[in-house]
């Protein structure tokens, strides 16, 4: 999946899971999916692991957001690998017909 984004692939906007160094669990939503984890990685100062997408709108991300609230690590898109997150991830990931990650 990294190798998408980082050949310039653009596919429109998207929901997104991202899972940075130290195993937090960013979920997001962007109109420019072939630049994000590259202002992901800098903006954290870690390195960011493509973990699913899927196409989607603001709205979207924003039920998800709304779903996990009780899983926050920090902010509104940061979240503790709990089994919860951990299910949105793979069920984003069933989608691309990707093995499941563990939480």
């Amino acid at each position: 999946l990294q190798t998408w984004a980082g050949a310039g692939v653009i596919i429109g906007a998207v929901v997104y899971a991202a899972r940075l160094a130290d195993g937090v669990i960013k979920i997001g939503w962007t109109e420019h999916f072939d630049e994000r984890l590259d202002w992901l990685g800098a903006y954290n100062g870690q390195r960011v692991e493509l973990l699913a997408f899927r196409l989607g709108t603001r709205d979207d991300e924003q039920a998800l957001h709304a779903s996990l609230v009780a899983h926050r690590a920090r902010g509104r898109e940061y979240y503790h690998p709990s089994t919860e997150v951990v299910a949105v991830v793979n069920a984003m990931r069933d989608d691309l017909r990707l093995p499941h990650v563990a939480a």
